[in-house]
Parts: structure tokens; sequence; C-alpha cells
């Protein structure tokens, strides 16, 4: 086989709804990374970014369970980016007075 390696597939033209169940395990990765980015720079989690996650347990559950063991590690890498704004937000509700708890 000559010749130059075939290129990436660039999955970041697909909405991140669609990357989150492709069949494909490099555009599910490619979900997960774009979502820690955005949960990462977000301010709270009241940010709209959250809203399709919040009540979303089986979408939550199918990040951490990928079939795939590369996409499950940065899956997993996703969940806690989530969980460090939610509990960010916790802790400041409780420093503030409002009801609360961390963890």
């Amino acid at each position: 086989m000559d010749g130059p390696p075939p290129q990436e597939e660039d999955f970041t033209s697909i909405p991140v709804a669609d990357r989150l169940v492709h069949k494909n395990w490099k555009a599910r990765v490619s979900a997960y990374e774009s979502l820690i980015k955005s949960f990462q720079a977000s301010a709270s989690d009241s940010d709209p970014v959250f809203k399709p996650y919040i009540n979303n347990p089986d979408l939550l559950k199918k990040i951490a369970t990928d079939s795939n063991a590369v996409a499950q590690e940065k899956g997993v890498e996703c969940l806690v980016a989530f969980r460090e704004v939610l509990r960010r937000e916790c802790c400041s509700d409780e420093r503030s007075g409002r009801a609360g708890t961390c963890g």
C-alpha cells in the first residue's frame, strides 16, 4: 500500500446529538470532546448546553457504557466534566445559603 494514509473523517459538521448515537466510535468520541469543552466553558448548569442531558439518565448511561473502550473512556471524561459543573453550582448554592449538598 503506497501513498498517503487515508484522511481521518471530520465528524464536527454533524450535530452533537447525532454524533452521540453514531455507529462510528470516532464520531462518538468527537461528540464527547465537544461536550467536554462546552461543559467546561459554561458558567452554570442553567446554560442551555446542559438541557438535553440534565433529565436524560438513559443518555448519560449510554455515554458511560459505550461499547468501544476508547469512546467509553472519553465518555467518562465527559460525564466527569458534566458533574464538575453541577458540583460547582451546588457548592456555590450552599455557600450562599441556598439548599444544596456538595458531593
